[in-house]
């Protein structure tokens, strides 16, 4: 079910050369919820129709999740600080499945992993 939401940051980001602001609304798909969500507080995941960028609803990380993930870090050289305009979210095991995957024989190299 196709949606229309506006960001709700206050500050313009720039993410992928695009500028985000509080006047930007994107076209975003509904992709999944947590299963059996008892309230209205579930994690929830969307994706934006044009760049296929994730949204997702969940939990906060806490404290102690963030200083463990600063820990192992990522790729060499870069930093574990937390940006202004980022978060650090809990997503259960079980939202996975509705995380699309790209096909087989895809080359997309968009992200690093540090490999």
């Amino acid at each position: 079910m196709p949606l229309t939401a506006v960001p709700v940051a206050e500050r313009v980001v720039e993410h992928r050369g695009i500028h985000w602001s509080k006047e930007t609304a994107v076209a975003l798909e509904f992709l999944g919820i947590w299963p059996n969500t008892p309230d209205d507080g579930s994690p929830t995941i969307w994706q934006e129709k044009e760049t296929g960028d994730l949204i997702i609803q969940s939990w906060l990380a806490d404290e102690a999740t963030i200083r463990q993930a600063q820990e192992v870090g990522s790729v060499p050289g870069h930093t574990t600080d937390i940006p202004p305009h980022e978060g650090v979210f809990r997503l259960p095991a079980n939202m996975i499945q509705f995380i699309p995957r790209p096909p087989q024989n895809s080359e997309d190299t968009g992200g690093n992993s540090g490999t």
